[in-house]
């Protein structure tokens, strides 16, 4: 049962594994693509707010099977097939119904199904830290040293593959200070373990920590979408009634208490951490410095923490309650709608349409790629960095599996007309792409592409003329050719 059930949490992510790649996917490419393993480190530092870790096993991977979109994603693919079994070997000790739950949870649970189809670290972070669960539930059982190794082992290296894993050491320490005496795995040995575990994560702080500065790229995430709550705990609801309902229930009634594991307080602690402390995290950067991190990406350790209370709720269920509660969380809207059919960004599609142009090589390509950066660039000075420009301008520059793209890329605010500088913008770095060029080609949604007309009458009077326009693609906009005016 265990391994059909993983089979079919295999089956549910297989179909969207091979398709175009999302925004942030092209940001994993092109830092992979790297020269060697260090220009590949530099461009992470450069760019991304993690360490290059999870960008040198994607570089590492597609060194061994070849570049394509799938094997960009093949950790993240891997790494998410096994989550459901690391859940249900954490939980194993602890009885084998909550064990199962565990597993069944894990396979349908939508933040992790989405997660583990992206070549982003999230789902390889979310299956270190439960590994790192594992360790710790086996160190408080056992008290032995590999159990502890691998606890923290494991927990530094989902804070290396990217820093929203990092509260996942308080749900660790939490657990041990919960586990009442006599322990197997002392307190102060645990403060000990922690305390070395952090110091190897000095170099993540540092660069954590200089990430204050560009917390302004964030500014997409506006504010708490509820959607983010039905996919980090779907069904939620009834299953604290049918918990809540049975607690009441045996209180009245009585009867013989469930089997609990010696460490089971321990356990119940650090899963309420990993849930609680992402999410008090989160609010406290969110009042300190402006930014929310409200999403699902921010919060998938509090989804784990979520799935393993659940199936530990669910494990003290009799069985026709177990069932009813398991069927809530499976068929919840957010369960189905992770399972049901998905719409993939069409990138792909609009880099066909720019060939179907048969530009000349040095034809440029305006874009608005709709990352949050580019709005900043309309503001003085105008710039960024080579590395982070190169970054931005990666979806139309970087293809899986076709050599890089050198044609000259200008980069349009997605916030058209806010900046009081955007003229200015234009002027320095659209105008100068154009001044010389007798056909081009734009990328833009339609708003966007519609001003751009506007502008370009205004600023060419009667010099180029449109000549070909594309249908909206998702995530992408409308693809349209332009050309000089003959006679011009």
């Amino acid at each position: 049962m265990a391994l059909a059930l993983v089979a079919w949490g295999a089956w549910l992510r297989w179909p969207h594994l091979d398709g175009g790649l999302w925004l942030d996917e092209f940001g994993t490419l092109w830092a992979a693509r790297g020269e060697d393993d260090g220009e590949t480190i530099r461009r992470v530092y450069a760019v991304h707010g993690q360490s290059p870790a999870y960008y040198l096993l994607v570089r590492w991977t597609v060194g061994l099977v070849g570049e394509r979109a799938w094997s960009l994603r093949l950790p993240s693919f891997v790494v998410g097939c096994a989550l459901p079994l690391l859940g249900a070997w954490a939980l194993w000790p602890q009885g084998r119904r909550r064990a199962g739950a565990a597993l069944l949870l894990l396979v349908v649970q939508p933040a992790l199904l989405f997660h583990s189809e992206q070549a982003r670290p999230y789902a390889v972070g979310a299956g270190l830290a439960l590994l790192s669960v594992c360790g710790l539930y086996r160190a408080l059982d056992r008290g032995r040293g590999s159990a502890r190794l691998v606890a923290w082992g494991a927990w530094v290296a989902a804070t290396y593959v990217h820093p929203v894993f990092g509260p996942a050491g308080a749900g660790l320490l939490l657990g041990v200070c919960a586990t009442p005496a006599p322990r197997r795995y002392p307190i102060k040995t645990a403060l000990v373990d922690a305390a070395l575990a952090t110091l190897t994560l000095l170099p993540v702080i540092a660069h954590s920590g200089g990430l204050f500065g560009r917390r302004a790229e964030l500014d997409w995430i506006r504010s708490f979408d509820p959607y983010t709550l039905q996919i980090l705990a779907p069904g939620a609801l009834p299953l604290l009634l049918l918990a809540g309902g049975y607690a009441v229930y045996r209180a009245r009634v009585g009867g013989p208490a469930p089997r609990r594991a010696a460490f089971a307080r321990g356990a119940l602690a650090c899963e309420l951490g990993l849930t609680l402390v992402p999410l008090l995290a989160v609010l406290a950067v969110w009042g300190i410095s402006g930014v929310s991190l409200l999403t699902s990406r921010y919060l998938l350790l509090s989804g784990l923490g979520v799935v393993l209370l659940s199936a530990r709720l669910i494990g003290g269920l009799p069985w026709p309650l177990a069932g009813l509660a398991l069927a809530c969380v499976v068929l919840s809207p957010g369960a189905r709608a992770a399972r049901g059919p998905r719409a993939e960004p069409q990138w792909r599609a609009a880099l066909a349409a720019v060939d179907a142009l048969a530009l000349a090589d040095d034809a440029p390509v305006l874009v608005a790629p709709g990352f949050a950066e580019v709005d900043r660039m309309a503001y003085p000075p105008f710039a960024l960095p080579p590395q982070r420009e190169a970054f931005l301008a990666a979806p139309v520059t970087q293809r899986p599996g076709r050599p890089p793209d050198h044609r000259p890329v200008g980069l349009l605010p997605g916030a058209w007309g806010q900046s009081p500088h955007q003229l200015e913008y234009l002027e320095r770095r659209v105008v100068p792409l154009l001044r010389s060029a007798p056909r081009f080609a734009v990328i833009a949604p339609p708003g966007i592409e519609a001003d751009l007309g506007d502008w370009l009458a205004w600023r060419f009077p009667g010099r180029f003329r449109r000549v070909a326009r594309s249908g909206e693609l998702l995530s992408v906009g409308v693809v349209s050719g332009w050309e000089v005016r003959r006679g011009r």
